[in-house]
Formats: C-alpha cells, sequence, structure tokens
C-alpha cells in the first residue's frame, strides 16, 4: 500500500473501537484494535496483498488476547449467594415440621428446603448446602 492508504486503517479502527463503545457487542472492539496496530504497517509496506494479510492476522491474534484476558464472563458479577453452596449450615428448626424450616449461616438465618424428601434432620444439627431454590438453600445431610 502507498502511504495514504493509513488514514483508512486509522479511520476503521477508530470508527470500530467507538461503535464498540456504543453499541457494547465486545466483537468490534478487537478488530478496531488491529486496524489500528496495523495502520503504522501501511506505511512501510506498499503491497496491498501483503498488507490484507497482516491487517488478517493481527485481527485473529487481537481477537484471541481479547477473547483469553477480557471474557465478559469474568466482568459479570458472580451472585455471593452462590457462594454459599458447599459450606455447612446450622439447623435452627426442624425441616419436617408445619413451621419454616431455618437454617443459619455466618449469622444469617435462611429458608432451607431438604434435597431429598426422607431425610430428616432436628435442629442444631450441621447440614451441608448444595443448592439454591429461589430464596431457599436446598441442604442434604452430611455424611460421617
Amino acid at each position: 500500500m502507498t502511504p495514504e492508504y493509513w488514514p483508512y486503517y486509522v479511520f476503521i479502527g477508530i470508527v470500530l473501537v467507538g461503535l464498540e463503545i456504543i453499541l457494547s457487542g465486545f466483537f468490534m472492539l478487537p478488530v478496531g484494535v488491529a486496524f489500528l496496530i496495523s495502520a503504522p504497517f501501511s506505511l512501510f509496506i506498499s503491497n496491498r496483498p501483503v498488507m490484507h494479510v497482516i491487517t488478517a492476522i493481527l485481527v485473529i491474534i487481537s481477537v484471541y488476547v481479547f477473547r483469553k484476558y477480557f471474557r465478559k464472563s469474568d466482568m459479570v458479577q458472580k451472585n455471593p449467594v452462590e457462594d454459599l453452596i458447599g459450606k455447612e449450615i446450622i439447623l435452627e428448626s426442624d425441616p419436617h415440621n408445619q413451621g419454616r424450616p431455618y437454617g443459619k449461616i455466618y449469622g444469617e438465618s435462611w429458608a432451607v428446603v431438604p434435597e431429598d424428601a426422607k431425610d430428616q434432620f432436628v435442629a442444631g444439627e450441621a447440614a451441608r448446602i448444595v443448592a439454591m431454590n429461589g430464596n431457599k438453600l436446598v441442604i442434604k445431610k452430611i455424611k460421617e
């Protein structure tokens, strides 16, 4: 490419990065960054097909790096209640009586339901939290 093509690479890169800021799809950003990185190469490489290959390689590398290090799932906040799964909870009342069954963990009371309806629990017993069901913790017996 001739040196006068570098502004096009910069323009495409800026437009893609700007669209990413507005639309937040997380695909245009790595492509825009790749175009911005390839712009200086266009000053030194006059062969158009070679420049297209270099830009394509930079797009592939940029997409890989962004997907590996800037995943959307890492940016989404995790529900702190999910950290309770696998922990022990102390039962405050028997889950099989007519009242609401509760257990206490980290000083807070939670409504609990047994994973297996056949399990019998008594107040003061420890159980393991295995899941969440709405706003209730699902518990199971701890094997001794």
